[in-house]
């Protein structure tokens, strides 16, 4: 089954754990380091091709299935179309760009809810899980 134009959201939680996100400032340049939780697919949030018209069924079937006519395997492919888009979207080449893109997202959030003074500042975003620097 090919589902075109599935949509996902991502999410970085405020906290984890019970624990909220922390702030750091450099008192050499002001830079702040504000370090979160990685982002993650919001599950509750996947939209699923529904059109038929966009769907396409390619099935490859056995000669029992042209005698009994079962659609047994194209059904059970069409019900497992919502954990394969989260799957794929939680997969190491979707989370690596979403990862970068999500750090300057988040920085720019940040900032608009600066003083108009210290919107300047530099803002790095970490995550939880980034790898410590040496």
């Amino acid at each position: 089954v090919f589902a075109p134009g599935n949509i996902v959201q991502y999410i970085v939680p405020l906290e984890e754990d019970g624990r909220a996100f922390t702030a750091l400032i450099d008192e050499k340049d002001g830079a702040w380091t504000v370090t979160l939780p990685p982002p993650r697919v919001d599950t509750t949030l996947v939209e699923v091709q529904s059109d038929p018209k966009k769907l396409r069924v390619e099935v490859a079937r056995d000669w029992a299935d042209h005698v009994f006519g079962d659609d047994a395997a194209r059904d059970r492919a069409l019900a497992t179309i919502r954990e394969a888009v989260i799957r794929e979207a939680s997969g190491p080449t979707a989370m690596f760009e979403v990862r970068e893109k999500s750090r300057a997202v988040v920085a720019d959030m940040i900032r608009a809810l600066l003083p108009a003074e210290d919107r300047g500042r530099p803002i790095v975003v970490r995550w939880t899980d980034d790898p410590t620097e040496r």
